[in-house]
């Protein structure tokens, strides 16, 4: 090999792994962006979820009289806070079975 021709190897080989580097670094720049993305977005439905439940303890506890007393509209307040408020929104009411007891 002559001396031209390592000096075209050793710059191919440079490119490439510059190449190589400056890809890696791009997938790094984006797996930073994405990992960034999903903890943001974790923590808005987290946030969104805590302003459900706040007002349904809010509506439980200002206005008995308007809703049934019972426990599974207490429970789906607790479990499933944006089902329960749209069940008062609705008017709904826990279900009851043929021996009055509801379900």
């Amino acid at each position: 090999m002559t001396e031209q021709e390592n000096i075209q190897r050793n710059s191919r080989l440079r490119l490439l792994f510059t190449l190589l580097l400056a890809s890696a670094a791009v997938l790094l720049i984006g797996a930073s962006r994405i990992g960034d993305s999903i903890a943001t977005r974790q923590a808005e439905q987290e946030q969104a979820r805590s302003q459900w439940q706040f007002a349904a303890r809010s509506l439980l506890h200002h206005y008995p009289q308007k809703l049934p007393d019972s426990r599974e509209m207490k429970q789906l307040a607790v479990r499933h806070p944006e089902y329960f408020l749209q069940a008062v929104h609705l008017g709904l009411h826990p279900e009851s079975g043929p021996d009055g007891v509801q379900r």
